[in-house]
């Protein structure tokens, strides 16, 4: 369980860092990739709860953490749209 632990921070960081590294680029296309890694990021995060829910824990309150990370990949989905958008 310790390792999963890190891996599912690590998931969580990334999400946060790649849209920075992304918007540090200064070019939407970049950008619109880094968003993509983000997403990416927070889809294996929510993987890793799924597990956590199925295997260790058995709480309602993962539910919760679910939608949030669904909410989270919805903002950067709408997000990239918009940047779409600018660049066509």
């Amino acid at each position: 369980p310790y390792g999963f632990k890190d891996q599912m921070i690590r998931s969580s960081l990334s999400v946060a860092s790649n849209i920075a590294e992304g918007y540090e680029y200064h070019n939407p296309k970049e950008f619109l990739r880094f968003l993509r890694y983000a997403r990416g990021s927070a889809a294996e995060l929510k993987t890793q709860v799924f597990i956590l829910q199925e295997t260790y824990i058995k709480l309602s309150e993962l539910s919760e953490i679910i939608e949030q990370i669904d909410n989270v990949i919805r903002q950067i989905q709408g997000f990239s749209n918009y940047l779409k958008k600018g660049i066509e």
